[in-house]
């Protein structure tokens, strides 16, 4: 938790499919958007040299390697027309409820965090 600015708690989501629903119809309320999906992220550098054969990772999911123990996951939206977004703070009373608290144990392996 130390690399996360001093955080205090954790919370799951219980039900990803209706949180993620829920999301992006919050999301479509302000800009049409696709969603992408949740994806483990990349401990890398983010300069990559290129591999010959592809576009390399996708620099949404890169983040540096000090970071490697956050095993962060990141959902991605697209948004549907060629229009600017920025980020927004939803309120939604619905989302809590698609989450529940979760005890903070630094014994938690890594099978656990992605089940």
């Amino acid at each position: 938790m130390d690399q996360f600015e001093g955080a205090d708690s954790c919370v799951q989501i219980a039900d990803p499919t209706r949180f993620y629903k829920e999301l992006t119809d919050m999301l479509n309320s302000i800009t049409p958007v696709i969603f992408r999906g949740v994806h483990k992220v990349i401990y890398q550098n983010k300069k990559e040299q290129w591999n010959g054969d592809n576009w390399g990772e996708h620099p949404a999911l890169i983040k540096e390697p000090e970071f490697f123990e956050q095993y962060e996951l990141r959902a991605i939206w697209q948004p549907k027309l060629n229009t600017k977004i920025e980020p927004v703070i939803l309120g939604s009373y619905a989302l809590g409820s698609f989450c529940k608290s979760v005890e903070i144990n630094n014994e938690i392996k890594d099978s656990q965090l992605y089940a």
